[in-house]
């Protein structure tokens, strides 16, 4: 499971179930996203193992090669699924 930019979403003891039971999960945060840091109040945790993204090149930042590939790979399919998406709605409209 591959998780971008979500808040805290339970308290401790959720995200060690979750984290128990969802064995292959990752939470990809962008360095400069705000969202992730929230709620910060009443004991939230995230969930999943954090792949941190940053500006500039790759190779420094705490993203391995793997991971970043798969990034681009899920963001470029995203990109043409949302691409099809659209296309269909105007086509379908007109």
């Amino acid at each position: 499971m591959y998780n971008f930019g979500s808040p805290r979403v339970g308290n401790k003891k959720f995200s060690e179930v979750y984290n128990e039971k969802v064995k292959d999960s990752w939470r990809v945060v962008n360095h400069r996203d705000i969202i992730p840091t929230v709620p910060r109040l009443m004991g939230y945790c995230h969930v999943a193992q954090p792949v941190y993204l940053a500006a500039g090149d790759p190779k420094n930042t705490m993203v391995s090669r793997f991971h970043f590939q798969t990034f681009y790979t899920i963001q470029r399919w995203i990109g043409r699924i949302l691409a099809l998406v659209r296309k269909f709605c105007f086509t379908v409209r007109a």
